[in-house]
């Protein structure tokens, strides 16, 4: 069941967006994360690609 947490300060309106900009920068930290470590460790012989 999804769950959805509004700041009564703002309203539903602008908590949207804050949530939803807090869950994209969230992915783009990981995957930009990610792909650093494979750029680092890919040629780095023995170790293969993660």
């Amino acid at each position: 069941m999804p769950i959805f947490v509004t700041i009564p300060a703002v309203g539903t309106f602008v908590t949207f967006p804050i949530f939803s900009g807090l869950l994209l920068a969230l992915a783009l930290v990981y995957f930009l994360a990610a792909r650093a470590r494979t750029e680092t460790c890919g040629d780095t012989p023995g170790l293969g690609v993660w």
